[in-house]
């Protein structure tokens, strides 16, 4: 134990710019998520994570921007997945003087805010998976995890090359964001030459199903007799994905399925063999490519939340980011977007999650028009057996 806060506090020290220890003001940023319900995960996964950096950071004298320390103030917000919601939490998290936020966490909420971040001179990290908001004009998010359009070609990729894939079925819900992933996964598909397995039917309402998994059996039993290689649930969420594996298995499909999102691997261990062979995004390297500094995150991370969760290893790098782009910024960004935004332009520093050197960076200059994404490592995982596998490790697009 001594060891590790022995490495904490001298690893913040030279990151942060030295040991001399000053009156530390106060940095607040805001986490604004989905926090209770059956997608609660999604959102306490981004609290814990800016609650621990937060706590490393404040535990070796706060953070150094400008030759200031700054101790870190979280403040918490639920948006109870409800885009309303999240206005009234994004508008409460300025009035305590954020003028950053991690959150929200799917692409209703995400496009709610908007107004108020531009409005407000407030910046946003945000996990759903359109560009639209990350896209010019919009320039005040930052998407903080791959998108479905950089997702889903690797999963193709890799089930065509190394599984023999050669047709493909999607089977989205009703919601706008599903339906927007399954275009892009449409897409996709053809352009890698893969045939798309649909019902024949000018009803949409028979192709898709709806709140709490209504219509479901129905779609897949005239789905699953077409024979698809590859089944992909295009924003599936995560609280009704275990009972939608059971209906697809009880409905005679035993092939490849998979989503193009972040999932839990202890969640589908719960699923049992059902959920054999399940693609999906993974969320952390393999361990023995954390550095010190990560090993310790995430024991601090378990100590916390009682359990390490996989989108964890993603969801660390949104206050780490926030941080090193402040330092690097001026202590005029901590209540002035436009100078953080010029940081982000050419930031670049050390990756603190990996062993092996890599560059942290923002990116989206080809695939977004701005640079408006953290630069997430891209995983691909598939599952078996009560374990995982990584079947990719990659970059994403510049």
């Amino acid at each position: 134990m001594k060891r590790y806060l022995s490495f904490i506090a001298f690893a913040a020290a030279v990151w942060c710019g030295g040991f001399s220890v000053a009156k530390a003001e106060e940095l607040v940023i805001g986490v604004l998520g989905t926090m209770s319900g059956p997608t609660a995960q999604l959102g306490l996964i981004n609290r814990y994570c800016a609650e621990v950096t937060a706590a490393m950071y404040n535990e070796a004298g706060g953070i150094e921007i400008g030759g200031k320390r700054y101790k870190i103030r979280v403040v918490i917000r639920d948006d109870e997945l409800n885009p309303a919601k999240a206005v009234q939490g994004a508008q409460d998290l300025l009035k305590q003087g954020a003028h950053y936020i991690i959150g929200p966490n799917l692409d209703d909420s995400a496009q709610a805010i908007v107004p108020v971040l531009e409005t407000a001179n407030a910046m946003n990290i945000f996990y759903g998976v359109d560009p639209f908001l990350v896209k010019p004009p919009r320039s005040n998010t930052i998407m903080g995890m791959a998108a479905a359009f950089q997702t889903i070609p690797v999963i193709y990729r890799y089930l065509r090359d190394q599984k023999k894939v050669r047709n493909v079925a999607l089977l989205p819900n009703f919601a706008q964001r599903s339906l927007q992933q399954r275009n892009v996964a449409e897409r996709a598909a053809r352009e890698m030459g893969l045939k798309i397995r649909q019902i024949d039917t000018f009803d949409l309402d028979e192709t898709v199903y709806g709140p709490h998994l209504s219509g479901a059996k129905e779609a897949l039993h005239r789905l699953v007799p077409l024979h698809p290689d590859f089944i992909l649930l295009p924003g599936a969420l995560r609280g009704e994905l275990p009972e939608l594996i059971g209906l697809i298995r009880q409905a005679g499909y035993s092939g490849l399925m998979g989503v193009n999102l972040a999932e839990e691997p202890a969640q589908l261990a719960k699923i049992g063999k059902a959920a054999n062979g399940f693609i999906f995004v993974g969320g952390n390297p393999p361990e023995s490519s954390w550095s010190d500094y990560k090993k310790e995150f995430a024991r601090r991370y378990r100590a916390l939340a009682g359990e390490w969760h996989d989108e964890a290893g993603t969801k660390a790098y949104a206050m780490e980011t926030l941080l090193r782009t402040l330092q690097v910024a001026g202590p005029a960004a901590i209540t002035d977007i436009a100078v953080f935004k010029q940081a982000m332009e050419n930031f670049a520093v050390p990756d603190p999650f990996l062993k092996t050197p890599r560059t942290l960076s923002y990116v989206g200059r080809s695939s977004l028009g701005q640079p408006r994404q953290i630069d997430v490592p891209l995983i691909i995982n598939t599952f078996r057996d009560g374990g995982i596998e990584t079947v990719y490790l990659g970059e994403l697009p510049r």
